[in-house]
C-alpha cells in the first residue's frame, strides 16, 4: 500500500457507502451503478472509502460485475484513495463463514483494497464480516476497543431484512462504539453510536422511488498527537437506479423523478385487469422508451381473500405463449433478449410438445 502513503495524510477524509449490489439487472443498468459510484467518490475527494458489504448481488457474481468493481478499484487507485471492503453476505461464497468469497481476486497487488473476510481490528477500527453465527458478531462487538470504529455487515433486534420479512437477536446494549452498518437497506440513526448507511440508490424492485439515499462522510485531524475524530456527517445521494412501483393512476405524479437526467430509472406499472391493455397508449403518453427500464404487471383477478376454482373456471388454456405474443414483448419491453433467442426458444418448446 505504499503507493498511498504521501497522498492520504493530506486527505483526511473517510467516505462510507453501504451495499451497493452490482449485478446487470438490464440493458444499462451496471454501467449506472459503476458511474453513480465513481462520481460520488469522485465529489468527495477522499482520502479513504470504506464499502460496507454485498458489493454483489450474487454470492457467485458473473464477469461483467467482476469488471464493473474492478473500474472502481482502478478509478480509486489511479486517485490514491484507500479502499476497505467489507464482505457482506451476498459477496460470500456459501453460508459456511470460511470466508472465501470472489472478492480475495482483488487483493495481492499494489494500491489493491483491503478485504475484511474475517474479525480484523486495525488502526482503532473493527471491521465485522457476515456472520451467519452471530455469536460471532457479539464477540467482535465485545472485544472492540474503546476508541474503535466498528464497521461491520450485520443487523440488530428490530431491523428487519431488505425483504422486511426477517428480524435480528443482537440488540443495542451491544453497541458500545460508533458504528456504521450495512446490510440494512433503509437509513437510520440510533443515537449518537450506531449509523445504519442503507444504500446509496435503489437495489430492490419494491421500492417507490422516492425513498431517501445516503452516505456518510466522516473526517479526522490530529492534535497534539491525538487524532480527533469528526461527528459523522449524513449527505443525500442523488441520482443512480431509482425504482418505480406504481399503479397506472399514481404514475403523473411521478413523471419529473421518473424522467431525472441523473437517474436510471426502473419502472413497474401495475395495471387494474388483463381486459385493460392500452399498453401502447401508456407507454407513448409516459415516454416510457426513454427511461431505463419498464414494464406492466397486471393486478391479479381475484383478491387474496377470495376462493376461486380455476380448473373448473375454463377447460383451455389459460395463456398460450405463440410468435405474435413474444414479438410484442421484444416490441414493448426494453429486453437485453433479443428476438431471434427468444424465437428459438419458442422453437425449442414447441418441438418437446
Amino acid at each position: 500500500m505504499s503507493c498511498f502513503a504521501h497522498k492520504v495524510e493530506m486527505r483526511t477524509d473517510t467516505v462510507i457507502i453501504g451495499d451497493i449490489h452490482l449485478h446487470d439487472r438490464c440493458k444499462g443498468y451496471l454501467d449506472a451503478q459503476v458511474k453513480f459510484l465513481i462520481d460520488l467518490i469522485d465529489s468527495e475527494n477522499p482520502g479513504e472509502v470504506v464499502f460496507l458489504g454485498d458489493v454483489f448481488e450474487f454470492r457467485r457474481p458473473d464477469p461483467k460485475s467482476l469488471l464493473a468493481f474492478k473500474e472502481i478499484v482502478d478509478f480509486c487507485s489511479k486517485r490514491s484513495i484507500l479502499m476497505h471492503v467489507v464482505t457482506g453476505n451476498h459477496d460470500q461464497n456459501s453460508k459456511a463463514d470460511d470466508g472465501v468469497t470472489a472478492l480475495s481476486l482483488y487483493e495481492g497487488k499494489d494500491c489493491s483494497p483491503y478485504i475484511y473476510n474475517t474479525v480484523t481490528d486495525y488502526k482503532s477500527r473493527v471491521y465485522i464480516p457476515y456472520f451467519e453465527d452471530e455469536a460471532k458478531v457479539l464477540e467482535a462487538l465485545k472485544n472492540a476497543g474503546k476508541d474503535c470504529l466498528v464497521f461491520g455487515h450485520f443487523g440488530f433486534y428490530g431491523a428487519l431484512n431488505s425483504g422486511g420479512n426477517a428480524d435480528f437477536s443482537i440488540s443495542l446494549d451491544k453497541f458500545k462504539n460508533t458504528t456504521f452498518l450495512g446490510h440494512i437497506h433503509e437509513n437510520r440513526e440510533i443515537g449518537d453510536k450506531v449509523y445504519v448507511v442503507g444504500t446509496p440508490y435503489d437495489t430492490a424492485p419494491h421500492y417507490i422511488g422516492n425513498i431517501p439515499r445516503y452516505y456518510y462522510v466522516v473526517s479526522n485531524s490530529t492534535h497534539n498527537g491525538k487524532v480527533i475524530r469528526s461527528i459523522p456527517i449524513r449527505k443525500p445521494t442523488k441520482g443512480g437506479p431509482r425504482s418505480f412501483n406504481l399503479k397506472l393512476a399514481e404514475v403523473p405524479y411521478h413523471l419529473e423523478d421518473i424522467h431525472s437526467p441523473e437517474n436510471f430509472s426502473l419502472v413497474k406499472i401495475h395495471l387494474p385487469q388483463l381486459e385493460y391493455d392500452n399498453r401502447e397508449d401508456i407507454i407513448s403518453k409516459y415516454s416510457l422508451k426513454d427511461v431505463g427500464y419498464f414494464e406492466f404487471v397486471f393486478d391479479p383477478l381475484v383478491g387474496k381473500d377470495e376462493d376461486f376454482d380455476f380448473l373448473s373456471f375454463s377447460e383451455q388454456e389459460m395463456v398460450e405463449i405463440d410468435r405474435a405474443l413474444l414479438q410484442e414483448y421484444v416490441k414493448n419491453q426494453n429486453t437485453s433478449l433479443d428476438e431471434e433467442s427468444i424465437m428459438e426458444g419458442l422453437e425449442e418448446l414447441e418441438d418437446e410438445n
